[in-house]
């Protein structure tokens, strides 16, 4: 499905017409001219919607604010008491379901989707040295990665160009897809980017 204008009538992912206004005239907590919107919920596939769409321009504006993609106050939360537990058992279900192993000494090339403040390319990096990867977000490369040898840094939307100039045998994408303005284009074009057998893992809250 083609990516739809948001109107009060119809939801852009499931193209449902039972909208419920939630909130009108919001603006955003931390960057506080970003706004105006209406926020509905689709009583069809659960998806939230903030009308009008927010365009690409107001979007990077909006992530330039934050921190390591993060409203800054979550971020000194996240360095204070790191999620290192959390994005190992991430690294370890993507290897699972990727059929790989634990094997240090593999070589394969892995893309870190929306990467924020670099946490699991840091741990990919030490626990494959001798693969390559590729981290990409619409921030520059977070001080965590400096010195990381094997990890590029792309500073582009990976939900609108994600193209890192090969295909990925393992793609990941951890809490991401849910802040993405058109899902199902994105995931379109994660999957169209692994190489045959390439594994995509993301993880994301229920829409319920």
């Amino acid at each position: 499905m083609d990516r739809k204008e948001c109107t009060d009538k119809a939801c852009p992912y499931c193209e449902g017409n039972d909208l419920r206004l939630l909130f009108a005239g919001g603006y955003h907590p931390f960057l506080k001219d970003h706004g105006p919107w209406d926020l509905f919920r689709c009583l069809t596939c659960g998806s939230l919607i903030t009308h009008p769409l927010p365009t690409s321009g107001q979007l990077a504006r909006l992530y330039d604010s934050f921190e390591g993609g993060m409203i800054p106050g979550i971020r000194h939360i996240r360095d204070a008491y790191p999620l290192d537990a959390w994005f190992r058992q991430c690294m370890e279900h993507a290897l699972r379901h990727s059929g790989r192993t634990k094997d240090k000494d593999q070589v394969f090339f892995w893309t870190d989707l929306g990467a924020g403040a670099g946490e699991m390319s840091a741990l990919m990096a030490r626990e494959f040295p001798h693969a390559r990867g590729v981290a990409m977000d619409v921030s520059a490369r977070p001080a965590r990665l400096d010195g990381v040898d094997r990890v590029d840094w792309l500073r582009i939307d990976p939900s609108v160009d994600p193209d890192p100039g090969r295909k990925s045998d393992l793609a990941l994408s951890i809490t991401v897809v849910e802040h993405l303005p058109a899902p199902d284009i994105s995931l379109r074009k994660w999957l169209g980017g692994l190489s045959t057998g390439g594994c995509l893992y993301l993880t994301s809250p229920r829409a319920d």
